[in-house]
């Protein structure tokens, strides 16, 4: 507040300047010092990936991304909650870009990206029966939740309910489908091996745009003007073996959320095939990175990262219990907190938040 700013002003100005406890500040003095307080621009709270200045014009819409892990997701209840949390999100700003992860448990062995890769191992192995058996538990797993959500809508529209139930039955028959082409590939040498390195990233990918699915359902529950994309959308027209290029990526990602009309699109973490493999170029809690690309390309007013844990922590609490929570950070350390095994945000996510001057909560 200006006033308690200038208090603390006019107490150096009388200690330093005037150096006489009992000296009174000059009124032209006051004047000032309260103009060009008050006219100072104010700063979000939390985290920062720049010293922020507001440059938004009025003219512009605002925008905010909001990234959510699996385990945010695990369940209905949690489904409901976060579709509270983006509504909420809506009544300050023009539009929410909710990123979401794959649907995992609070054991992320269990996870929904676990049991795709579980799969994409079977088909590489021959060993079809338990390719169908991986397939149809995360086929069950989602039809479950989403009957869950159902139940807890005070009103619900069928007619949604309906496609996001085809929806969920197409994506995981396509993933299957994909798998068993691996199946048929397993002995044909490594030369028909390789051909299934792009295949394996869109079987990894289901998982993000199931769950894409039922937030973008979920938000339909609560009032919200929603919908799911698909990013993997982005790379259509780029080469197989194209170099992996983050400058034309965040341009595509700008030209398919253009697309999108409603007031919080859906977003999935997968963002596409990578040359090499997404989890071997990327690798894992790429949707961290994905969601700092989207708001690089929607010029967000901040990026958000919405996880189970209380904060940032000076080293990862799962193996060291007496960690303590940081309050404050800056990106230089952030990033190397990540870099040696402190799990906060994927490593490139800051850079790129960083090159585009986007502050993260």
């Amino acid at each position: 507040k200006p006033e308690r700013l200038f208090d603390d002003i006019q107490h150096l100005f009388v200690k330093k300047v005037v150096k006489k406890k009992q000296a009174a500040v000059p009124t032209r003095v006051k004047t000032m010092l309260l103009r060009t307080l008050r006219r100072a621009p104010r700063c979000p709270r939390v985290l920062k990936a720049r010293i922020c200045v507001d440059s938004t014009s009025a003219e512009e819409p605002t925008v905010v991304v909001q990234k959510f892990g699996g385990t945010s997701l695990g369940d209905a209840e949690r489904l409901h909650h976060v579709a509270g949390i983006v509504k909420h999100q809506l009544e300050t700003v023009d539009r929410v870009v909710p990123v979401v992860s794959a649907l995992s448990s609070d054991v992320k062995e269990d996870g929904t990206t676990a049991r795709l890769l579980q799969a994409v191992d079977h088909a590489k192995a021959g060993h079809g029966d338990l390719v169908m058996k991986e397939m149809g538990e995360v086929r069950d797993y989602h039809r479950g939740v989403l009957s869950d959500l159902r139940r807890m809508a005070p009103v619900s529209s069928e007619y949604c309910l309906q496609g996001t139930y085809e929806n969920i039955s197409r994506e995981v028959m396509q993933a299957t489908d994909v798998c068993l082409l691996q199946l048929a590939l397993a002995g044909g040498g490594d030369a028909a091996r390789n051909q299934f390195v792009g295949h394996e990233d869109f079987v990894v990918g289901a998982g993000e745009r199931l769950a894409a699915e039922l937030v973008a359902y979920a938000l339909h529950v609560r009032g919200v003007d929603a919908g799911s994309v698909d990013l993997s959308r982005s790379l259509i027209g780029t080469a197989a073996d194209a170099p992996f290029d983050e400058r034309v990526l965040k341009q595509q990602i700008k030209a398919v959320l253009a697309e999108s009309a409603a007031a919080a699109p859906v977003v999935t973490g997968y963002f596409g095939p990578v040359t090499g493999g997404l989890l071997e170029v990327v690798g894992r809690g790429y949707t961290d990175y994905t969601a700092a690309l989207v708001a690089a390309a929607t010029g967000a007013q901040v990026l958000q990262v919405w996880k189970e844990s209380g904060g940032i922590f000076e080293a990862n609490p799962k193996h060291v219990p007496a960690a303590r929570l940081l309050t404050a950070v800056t990106p230089a350390d952030a990033k190397e907190l990540t870099q040696f095994g402190n799990e906060v945000l994927h490593p490139r996510t800051i850079d790129a938040c960083m090159h585009a001057n986007v502050p993260i909560d």
